[in-house]
Parts: C-alpha cells; structure tokens; sequence
C-alpha cells in the first residue's frame, strides 16, 4: 500500500507529527509534501513537488488535514522546493481525488460538511461539540460519521524527558499561566476554577508550585516539536522547552485540568510521558480505547465539581507523602501510555477503521 501524507509542520503541529511518525514507524510506503522533523531530527525527507502530484495520483491512501491548517492559510514552507499546501489542495479538488481521502481535523471548531460528504473517512479530534450552558457548557455529539481521534504520545516528549534530570524537588505542580486568560477569557473557567481551589488550599509542609509565569510565551506555540535545526544561535530547542519540561521531570504529582471548550488536549500526554503521577481531569474518556483507571494509572477527578477538586487535593497530598505508593501509579500510567497511546496505535486504529 502506498500512502501519501500531506502536512503543514508549520502550523498546529502536535497531530500531523503524531500521523506522520505512526506512518513511519509502521513501515508503510509514505510519502510526505514536507520533511518530517522530530526535535530537531529528521524522520523522513519530502517528495520533491513535480512528482509529489503523480504520487498522489497513483498512491492508494491520502492522508490530509482540515483546509484551515492545509491549504486555507498562508502558511510558509520550511524551505524553498515544497509545494504550497494551497497549490496542493486545489490539485486534489481538480483530480476529484476524495475516494481515498482521509481528513484528521485538527480544528476546534466545526467540521466541514461538504468534505464529509466525499471523502473516505474524516477523523477528528474533537469528536465532542460545545454548547454554551451555564459556567462550563456541554459536549453533544459531532455528526456520526465523524471518528474520534485523540492525540498521544510524540517521541519529542519521550526524547525531552531523556535529556532532563527526574530528581523530585517539588511535591505537586498546577503549570498554568494566569496570562493566557486575557487571550482565551472564558474557554478556560475549568482551569481557572481549579487554580482558585488550589490556591484556597492549606499547604502547609508541602513543596508546591501552582502557576508557571512566562513559560506560556515561550512554547505557546506546539510548532517546535517539530522544527527543523536553525542556524540561528539564539534559537534553540533546548532552551525553549529546557523550563517546561524540567518543571514536569522534576515534581511528584502533576495536575491537569481540561479547556472548557475542548476535549482533547496535548497536555495530559506530556504529563504521561513525564513519568510523574498524573491528575487527570477527562471530560469524555468513552471514545478512548484502553482508557485511564483512577488509583491504577493516574488520579482522576472532575474540574467542573468543587467536590471532586477537594478530594482531589487530599489525594494529591496524600501521594506526595508516599512515595512507594505513588510512583507504582506513576510507573503503570506510563506504561499503559506508551502500550497502547503511542503515534503507532493511533495510525493503526485509522488504517483498521477503514479497511
């Protein structure tokens, strides 16, 4: 089976990495439009452009995403040779090439009907629709031929968290920049209403640290997972995710709170791959095969229920002081992680969905 890949690296890059490297790892006859770049290391070299269009003639399977991140901006190319994602997705709409399209929407926002109708199949990662009710609002269910697909771990967070020292000096982390709120307002209430519970906590006799200033600026971006190297000095990976991913590396327990408006974040895989105990907070885990197990893999709590946050805040102070305890969670939810929520697994799942 020959496949062709089409990504933009350049723009939200966290899924089309995640699809790229699933391909490769299973050994399939890809093609891409772009190289693929892994923190700084090349996974595969692009298809120079004249021949890129007879691959995709020819290929069996196109992979592709939503039209706002592949075709629908004015995204730069790395480099001078790679075909305009633009140029690209005109030429699919000329060939009538959907028969064997395969849409992963990275997009928060709606679908797009017309491609629903035509292509092969249409996976999207947020398979849930927000509606405004009360403080938090509600998810319904996306139109049914849309597939869920959740993001994973990357082997960039798995070759960072190499590079870091694991030495715990902290209990309990809550990495959340207050600073974000003046962007986003109120798609983050979660998080916001677990920072306030937090911080009305007692922590007396605890290491804690419950904000991150700056760190946002600095990664706001998910593009350096996968950047090519630069020559420029004074861009360096290292240093951009350096803080971030020490911070993570080096404390017990992490909490995580979800978006109000989204259901499928990076962040929780990060923390995963950290190797520290993980506080889940999963809207919808029903659509995730192998889910997360509460007191097996990783803590699970609700951020929409003051309840549920307060004990939460007694589990987590609970673990910080039992190691033994805490680090056999820890172990087992990066375990079953890197088991079963891998590029590799989420590619598979794609390929068998549509045989």
């Amino acid at each position: 089976m020959k496949i062709v890949c089409l990504v933009d690296l350049y723009t939200d890059a966290r899924q089309p990495l995640m699809i790229a490297e699933g391909l490769l790892q299973l050994n399939k006859n890809v093609v891409f439009n772009q190289d693929i770049w892994s923190l700084g290391e090349k996974l595969a070299e692009q298809e120079v452009p004249k021949k890129l269009k007879e691959d995709l003639l020819d290929c069996d399977l196109i992979f592709v995403p939503d039209f706002e991140h592949f075709g629908g901006g004015n995204h730069r190319p790395y480099h001078e040779g790679v075909t305009p994602s633009k140029e690209i997705w005109d030429f699919l709409n000329e060939k009538d090439l959907w028969s064997k399209i395969v849409v992963y929407d990275i997009k928060h926002e709606d679908e797009y009907p017309d491609i629903l109708d035509k292509c092969l199949a249409y996976f999207k990662r947020e398979y849930l629709r927000w509606e405004p009710d009360g403080n938090f609002g509600r998810f319904t269910r996306r139109d049914k031929r849309i597939r869920p697909l959740n993001l994973s771990i990357v082997s960039a967070y798995e070759k960072m968290f190499k590079r870091v020292d694991h030495t715990k000096v902290r209990d309990i982390g809550y990495f959340f920049n207050p600073a974000v709120l003046f962007a986003h307002g109120s798609h983050y209430n979660r998080r916001v209403n677990v920072m306030i519970h937090l911080h009305q906590a007692m922590w007396t006799g605890y290491d804690v640290q419950l904000t991150v200033e700056g760190w946002c600026s600095a990664i706001n971006s998910h593009d350096p997972v996968s950047f090519p190297p630069k020559e420029d000095a004074d861009f360096d990976y290292w240093h951009i995710f350096e803080k971030y991913y020490k911070l993570m590396a080096n404390t017990k327990i992490l909490i995580d709170a979800m978006p109000t408006r989204y259901v499928a974040p990076y962040r929780p895989w990060e923390v995963l791959a950290s190797g520290s105990l993980c506080v889940l907070d999963p809207e919808k885990q029903e659509e995730l095969e192998h889910p997360f197990e509460h007191g097996k893999h990783c803590l699970i709590y609700d951020s929409t229920s003051p309840p549920s946050i307060m004990e939460m805040i007694d589990q987590v102070k609970y673990y910080s002081k039992n190691d033994m305890k805490r680090e056999r969670i820890a172990k087992a939810g990066l375990e079953h992680a890197q088991k079963y929520h891998k590029s590799i697994n989420r590619v598979k799942k794609i390929l068998e969905s549509i045989k």
